[in-house]
């Protein structure tokens, strides 16, 4: 398998998801959210893991997803999504 094919998603999986969120940012459409959270919640989710048992990992995850509809206006692109 080339790894040619398969790194350029994997580097830009970040980039990916600092334009979603810029374009749910200026739209507020749900849609951008959700492919957000398909792109991002795996991530989250198990960084959260690490650190706490899964239910409270998901809660977690679950209030941080909330913030993130509730503080869209906030959002700056001048760093990394994931930073935010």
């Amino acid at each position: 398998m080339a790894w040619s094919v398969i790194l350029p998603g994997w580097f830009n999986r970040s980039s990916c998801a600092d334009e979603l969120m810029q374009q749910f940012q200026q739209s507020g459409q749900l849609q951008w959210l959700d492919k957000l959270i398909m792109q991002c919640g795996d991530d989250l989710y198990h960084f959260l893991l690490r650190q706490a048992d899964a239910q409270l990992a998901a809660d977690i995850c679950q209030q941080c997803w909330l913030k993130v509809l509730e503080n869209r206006h906030s959002y700056r692109a001048e760093s990394r999504f994931k930073t935010w």
